[in-house]
């Protein structure tokens, strides 16, 4: 696609009508270095003119219409640009290195995830390849090779193969430095990866050899269901418990308080409240409430939230309050304070993963799914983590012993 920037590719939508089968997009690999080959962390909105071209095509049937990343980093919108430029007929497929931000940054409805959630939905996404470091003139963050094809085999559908290329067996280190490229993939590197490629499934390779003549075997590839990368973000909401006293000492403090107007309108229901017999008294919001009906004191719903704000206390030791007071069908009120949400993969039932993993805590809590959100990404370190247990005390012992000892043995010698 030539040599144009971030600014150049979104603003100006070179080559517009044009297609291509191959697509590339790595980082410069020599001086000066250009952080525009993806654009790793080029800030997208500070340019009013590149600001507004891509609004305009972030709507249906244009370049961004997935969604948009942050404004610090327009990565993602350069690889929306070349899947604008995909061939649907011919079938075109895109190499892009990226930095980690795009696997994984925003949340579940945002940009981020919408753009990444759009790779997957269009079946576009083949594999990820983490890269070993230092790889690049002007960067020495993790990067990630994206490859792209819109022209899949059947048995690919909604898959997708991550390797993980990252340990010293892909590399082979520089007689010396440039900028901060210290190594380059090995040529038995390159051909692990390609072959885990060709392969298109889970894969191992040795990477060691241990003095019992066994060669350990590190996975290096995993394959992947799209749905394994897709959650939905449940929000759960736990009920607002409420307790009421010392009303009257409330109220002359409030009066005492120079920005309160004890004289407007909405203010007279505390007033009211407050010259009550016996309004002191400690009780829990139902029985505040039905104290209130039996003085003959009618309330509406906004004088219910103005007493609750300014006499209530919170109280985890009391029942429930009801958004009516007056209404036992309303449901409870949901205390803001304590709204949480819930990350739940794709492929867990959303019921059985609230009954196992959050009533067992929060028995009072329930699911509000009306504000349910999917998200996507792609947690490509989590998946190749290996747990190494810490090393036993004692042996950590006997070797800094065994150095003690050395040390004076050498001493003597000296």
């Amino acid at each position: 696609m030539g040599n144009s920037s971030l600014s150049e590719t979104v603003r100006e939508h070179i080559y517009k009508e044009l297609l291509f089968n191959q697509l590339c997009a790595v980082p410069k690999n020599y001086p000066p270095a250009n952080e525009g080959f993806p654009p790793f962390g080029v800030d997208w909105g500070k340019d009013e003119n590149v600001k507004k071209k891509v609004e305009e095509d972030n709507a249906p049937n244009r370049r961004f219409e997935a969604g948009l990343p942050s404004k610090n980093d327009g990565s993602l919108l350069f690889l929306m640009h070349m899947i604008s430029k995909m061939d649907d007929r011919q079938g075109s497929r895109i190499g892009i290195v990226l930095n980690g931000s795009p696997l994984f940054n925003g949340d579940a409805g945002g940009g981020w995830s919408n753009i990444r959630q759009s790779l997957l939905d269009r079946n576009l996404l083949d594999a990820i390849v983490a890269l070993p470091k230092n790889l690049f003139y002007g960067t020495d963050i993790s990067s990630y090779l994206w490859i792209l094809d819109n022209k899949r085999p059947a048995d690919r559908y909604h898959k997708v193969l991550f390797i993980d290329a990252t340990c010293d067996y892909f590399t082979t280190p520089l007689q010396r430095s440039l900028g901060k490229k210290r190594y380059e993939i090995s040529k038995i590197g390159a051909e692990a990866i390609m072959l885990a490629y060709k392969t298109y499934d889970n894969f191992s390779i040795p990477i060691d050899y241990l003095d019992d003549g066994t060669f350990p075997h590190k996975e290096i590839a995993k394959l992947l269901d799209y749905d394994d990368f897709l959650y939905t973000k449940v929000t759960v909401l736990r009920p607002k418990r409420l307790s009421f006293s010392g009303i009257s000492e409330k109220y002359e403090k409030l009066l005492a308080d120079e920005d309160f107007n004890a004289d407007a309108p909405k203010n007279q229901i505390l007033k009211t409240v407050a010259d009550l017999k016996d309004i002191d008294a400690k009780r829990a919001d139902a029985d505040f409430f039905k104290f209130l009906k039996d003085q003959k004191v009618k309330v509406t719903a906004t004088e219910v939230k103005l007493l609750r704000a300014t006499f209530g206390e919170r109280d985890e030791d009391a029942p429930e309050i009801l958004a009516n007071p007056y209404k036992s069908t309303s449901g409870f009120e949901a205390d803001s304070d304590l709204n949480d949400t819930e990350i739940i993969p794709f492929k867990k039932d959303i019921d059985e993963y609230f009954a196992e993993e959050v009533l067992p805590f929060v028995p009072d809590a329930w699911m509000d799914r009306t504000k349910d959100k999917i998200g996507c990404e792609f947690p490509f370190t989590k998946l190749f983590y290996e747990y190494k247990p810490l090393r036993d005390s004692s042996i950590i012992l006997d070797e800094l012993k065994h150095l003690d000892e050395q040390s004076e043995i050498d001493m003597k010698n000296l």
